[in-house]
């Protein structure tokens, strides 16, 4: 189950919002009967986003940050640069 962090566009943010947490504990309402995992994104960028939203849920998508910094990398240098920021965002 893939679930939206908060409302408005898509892009970093600094902080996630602050019902999260309630949010995906209802949603987990629902899903694990089901045994359905959950995935948080929208707005996520740092380690410190990763660590709060694997703490509630199953997993964490980076999908704009990634778009962002693939748009700011020389051609080739792309897929390490991706690699790099996956391996950053663990480190909290």
């Amino acid at each position: 189950m893939y679930c939206v962090s908060l409302s408005g566009v898509t892009g970093s943010r600094k902080e996630l919002p602050p019902n999260l947490h309630n949010f995906i504990a209802k949603i987990r309402s629902y899903t694990q009967p089901r045994n359905l995992p959950i995935a948080v994104g929208f707005g996520l960028s740092t380690p410190e986003h990763i660590a709060k939203v694997t703490s509630i849920a199953d997993g964490a998508v980076v999908g704009s940050a990634l778009v962002t910094l693939i748009d700011k990398q020389e051609v080739g240098k792309e897929a390490e640069a991706v690699r790099q920021y996956i391996q950053s965002l663990s480190q909290k």
